[in-house]
């Protein structure tokens, strides 16, 4: 069982570092420094993304070629040849891979009114909590980085208030603070939806796994 903040050698030769890190900022920073410690050449951002655009739907691929900051307005712009890794990468016939801009969030985005207006302001099609910090490490230490993310909440996807105060800040959810707060908001509906957009995200991320070992990344 792989855990939270240990990285991990994937082969033999130690070519593919994986650090789990957990949710938000400091999660990001702490794998981040550990894996560059072990003389990672490369940061790879890989997980999962919010949609801020409808077009998207869960199990699209998105490589982000900028990374924004909403509040700051400081971006990053991968200096790697995004349409080779592109074409590199499989992507099943019902699904999409998209190249476009990533915006950061410090927290949870729980409603489509706060999604359209990081998209408003930024004219970024996905957001996440972790990429931003990856490459800002990767900027202070002159390491190339590039972010693959899946889609797994909708723009139109409302995140049910009684799951949000359920998880905790490395990303670990308490199931006994579900029940209860389930007595306390009527959200049931929104579980099922959840479990099938995360089995569409997880099938691309299972994909795309498979295939980073072998990325040739220039």
């Amino acid at each position: 069982k792989k855990k939270l903040q240990e990285p991990i050698e994937l082969d033999d030769d130690a070519s593919l570092l994986v650090c789990i890190s957990g949710m938000g900022e400091s999660n990001a920073k702490r794998a981040c420094e550990k894996l560059l410690a072990l003389g990672a050449t490369c940061l790879i951002s890989f997980g999962t993304c919010v949609a801020l655009d409808k077009q998207l739907t869960p199990g699209d691929l998105i490589i982000s070629d900028q990374i924004i900051n909403p509040e700051s307005k400081i971006f990053y712009q991968s200096n790697l040849n995004i349409s080779h890794i592109k074409n590199q990468l499989p992507i099943s016939d019902e699904k999409k891979l998209y190249i476009g801009k990533l915006a950061h969030t410090k927290t949870i985005l729980k409603t489509p009114s706060e999604k359209l207006k990081i998209a408003q302001k930024t004219q970024a099609i996905v957001a996440d909590m972790e990429s931003l910090t990856v490459a800002e490490m990767a900027n202070q230490n002159e390491t190339p980085f590039l972010t693959l993310r899946v889609v797994c909440d909708r723009l139109d996807f409302y995140f049910p208030e009684s799951l949000a105060q359920a998880i905790s800040t490395d990303g670990k959810i308490n199931y006994f603070k579900i029940v209860l707060n389930l007595l306390r908001f009527s959200e049931v509906k929104h579980y099922f939806a959840i479990q099938k957009d995360f089995y569409q995200a997880q099938k691309t991320l299972k994909l795309i796994a498979k295939t980073i070992k072998s990325l040739k990344i220039t």
